[in-house]
């Protein structure tokens, strides 16, 4: 249970850096254009 939790915080975590990346990532582009 407890190890389920942590796996599944990590994977949320990931997805979160993964969209603010993606954010910052088109912010930029749309900024270069």
């Amino acid at each position: 249970m407890l190890t389920r939790r942590l796996r599944w915080n990590r994977i949320s975590a990931t997805c979160r850096n993964i969209s603010l990346t993606l954010t910052t990532a088109s912010k930029t582009f749309t900024h270069n254009s």
